[in-house]
C-alpha cells in the first residue's frame, strides 16, 4: 500500500512539471490498479478513470492540482 502512494505521489510532482513545462496534457495509467489519469494544463482538477475508461466518483478520483 505504501509503495502504490508513493507511485501517485510522485506521478503528481511530475505532471505538474510536465504541465509547468508547457505539456499540453499528461496521461498515466497506474499498472497497480490499471486506472488511468488524465491531466489536463488548465482543468482545475486531474482526471481518474475506471479500467473500462469511464470517470471514477469525484471524491475518490478527482485529484487536485498540487500547489507545490
Amino acid at each position: 500500500m505504501a509503495r502504490l502512494f508513493a507511485d501517485f505521489n510522485y506521478a503528481n510532482r511530475k505532471t505538474k512539471k510536465l504541465l509547468d513545462f508547457g505539456s499540453d496534457k499528461v496521461i498515466w495509467v497506474f499498472t497497480s490498479s490499471q486506472q488511468p489519469m488524465v491531466a489536463k494544463r488548465n482543468a482545475d482538477a486531474w482526471l481518474t478513470m475506471d479500467r473500462s475508461g469511464a470517470p471514477v466518483e469525484p471524491r475518490s478520483g478527482t485529484v487536485r492540482r498540487p500547489d507545490v
